[in-house]
């Protein structure tokens, strides 16, 4: 600010300078100049020597120097009229108000001796950049988080998914640890996404044997970059039926630890399922890793392993003085685990980060791999790792005595009719 001076409004709209300056020298002609019109400007001096009347009997104060204060220094009060009083005093010894100013780094600049970027040195831009308000998703229909470290359009992925148009789209699940029991029923065109070993979802407590993501039916669905967690059930269940197959199903990047299947797909058509790292927990209960009944699918580049029950898995950053629950417990009860989901989270991410280098002393439980149901028929199945489990790495047809539903008893039929006699004359030859 380098010039003021008590303005007046001519009638023809232009503004009269010609009293004299309460302040600097008005810049010279040819030069564009920045103003600021206010009711009147006066010096502070005039208010520094104790409370002096202002006007309509406000009284004002500076108790420091002119020095203390900035240009654009300001203070509001509020003052009502008639007969609502007032305080006494409006302000104390109160800083500016304003303005108020924010510093943001812009770049970060790295010199050198030339002391030109464009010839050698370099500039990192810190600026965050922000999207136009109606271009926010980009290829995400729509944004999910938890509720408690991340938000988004929905904090419920079932929530989401039940918004999304009848065309389909894609749910991107924002990292953090969610809670969720997915039904996917006859619906196409649908990819479920999270951000790759930041995104941890598993089921419900109150139905925590149910899957974390059921497919009933359906065309076109993909689940990828997901941790998945299922302690007492199955990760991905995924079905069509015998006369209308579940088509195109992609499942890729997952990390999963599960109890009685990490995958199991029924009845499947042109199914991918590539780049899964795949743990089942080592409990009596547990079937196989990935359990599939398809044609002309593919199953490539997996990590299909058993936690051996006896091993403790490392937890990352320590896991505290507090043991966690063991998922593999046969007593493991879903109010325990959940109680301390914390240190349960710590724990699984250790088993997903650990190669085991030594078989368990004692025999498996689980039986793990991969098993290829009766009806699966042009199936390629390549560059899988497959560790751990009491049965073989590759189990071809069938189905294990647990996987097989008991088949009611027969319907009693009509009662046998009574047997006939014939009589034969003697001396003939019956034949």
């Amino acid at each position: 600010m380098v010039y003021g001076t008590t303005a007046t409004l001519n009638a023809d709209g232009t503004i009269d300078l010609s009293t004299p300056a309460t302040f600097g020298t008005m810049p010279g002609a040819g030069g564009t100049v920045f103003f600021r019109l206010w009711n009147g400007i006066e010096p502070i001096a005039t208010y520094a020597g104790g409370a002096t009347a202002f006007r309509d009997g406000i009284e004002l104060h500076f108790p420091s120097a002119a020095t203390a204060y900035r240009p654009e220094d300001y203070w509001t009060f509020d003052l009502r009229a008639g007969e609502i009083a007032n305080p006494e005093t409006l302000h104390a010894n109160a800083p500016p108000q304003g303005p108020q100013l924010h510093r943001v780094p812009l770049a970060e600049i790295n010199w050198t001796g030339r002391a030109n970027t464009e010839i050698d040195g370099s500039i990192e831009d810190c600026r965050r950049r922000f999207r136009p308000l109606t271009n926010q998703k980009v290829c995400c229909t729509y944004l999910v988080g938890n509720g408690v470290t991340t938000f988004g359009d929905f904090n419920s992925l079932e929530e989401a998914v039940e918004h999304l148009p009848a065309e389909g789209g894609q749910i991107c699940l924002l990292p953090g640890i969610h809670m969720a029991n997915l039904v996917l029923t006859g619906r196409a065109r649908i990819k479920i996404h999270g951000c790759r070993e930041r995104t941890l979802v598993l089921p419900r407590q109150a139905i925590a044997a149910d899957p974390v993501i059921r497919i009933e039916g359906g065309s076109e669905i993909e689940i990828a970059d997901l941790d998945l967690f299922a302690p007492f059930g199955i990760a991905i269940d995924a079905a069509g039926s015998e006369t209308d197959a579940l088509r195109g199903l992609v499942i890729r990047g997952c990390r999963v630890l599960a109890l009685a299947y990490g995958f199991r797909v029924e009845w499947a058509e042109g199914a991918r399922i590539s780049d899964n790292r795949i743990w089942m927990l080592d409990h009596i209960d547990a079937h196989s890793a990935i359990s599939i009944r398809a044609t002309d699918s593919a199953i490539t580049g997996n990590v299909l392993a058993v936690w051996p029950f006896e091993f403790d898995p490392p937890i990352p950053g320590g896991g505290g003085d507090d043991e966690p629950p063991d998922p593999a417990d046969p007593c493991i009860d879903p109010e325990d685990l959940y109680g301390n989901v914390t240190a349960v989270v710590g724990y699984v991410v250790g088993i997903w980060l650990t190669i085991i280098t030594l078989a368990p002393a004692q025999p498996y439980r689980a039986r793990g791999g991969l098993h290829l149901r009766g009806g699966c028929t042009r199936i390629e199945v390549s560059g899988n790792r497959i560790d751990g489990g009491a049965s073989h790495g590759i189990v071809l047809g069938g189905a294990y005595p647990a996987e097989v539903a008991a088949e009611p008893p027969p319907e009693p039929g009509p009662a046998p009719a009574p047997p006939v006699t014939v009589a034969v004359p003697a001396g003939s030859v019956a034949a």
